[in-house]
């Protein structure tokens, strides 16, 4: 199952945020991760953290329906089958000497496709609008404008910490589905200078 964590950095306090109707959130001062994977990182920040959740939090701190896990079985699926064209091109080659590195990715049709052991991070339609309604006041709140948006996935691959980005490059990669679970982002308000 996976968590999305948002840390606020730097925001000295719980900020006042609306109820969203198609996703629950915790808010918390103390910069705790429900999973560890990222929690190096925020320990070396301050401010505030949301944890986002289904709309049943009774059933834990997961966000797993907030998700469209259509995108990362279609692409798996087409990534298997382009492994498949290879493997059988070289087959057919011949070529006994030939020597392959793992891929770790392809880039198919303008979209990157991710490893057999990751997944891609796509908000459900009727989610997203809501989720960048909360990552703007998250960066209004920080005194810094900036946020991490990190996920935790067991089944998600290697985790990585990625390049600063503006909210509208964080956006655009989303879009072109170029989010991974277990990924950790730096976001910057757009207009604020990368650090």
């Amino acid at each position: 199952m996976p968590t999305i964590e948002i840390v606020s950095i730097g925001c000295p306090q719980k900020p006042k945020l609306p109820k969203y109707p198609t996703f629950a959130y915790k808010m918390e001062k103390k910069l705790r991760s429900h999973r560890a994977l990222f929690q190096h990182v925020f320990d070396l920040h301050t401010g505030v953290i949301v944890h986002l959740a289904n709309r049943d939090i009774e059933a834990g701190w997961f966000a797993g329906e907030l998700l469209d896990w259509s995108v990362t079985q279609a692409i798996r699926e087409h990534r298997e089958a382009l492994l498949h064209d290879i493997v059988r091109v070289v087959r057919s080659a011949n070529s006994e000497n030939a020597q392959f590195e793992a891929l770790d990715a392809h880039l198919y049709d303008g979209i990157t496709v991710p490893a057999a052991d990751e997944m891609v991070l796509l908000f459900s339609p009727e989610v997203r609008t809501e989720v960048f309604d909360l990552l703007l006041r998250l960066l209004d709140a920080s005194p810094e404008h900036r946020i991490t948006f990190s996920t935790d996935c067991q089944s998600g691959g290697k985790a990585r910490e990625c390049d600063e980005v503006s909210l509208s490059e964080f956006s655009f990669r989303l879009e072109q589905r170029m989010v991974r679970m277990n990924e950790l982002y730096f976001i910057r308000a757009d207009g604020v200078i990368r650090r």
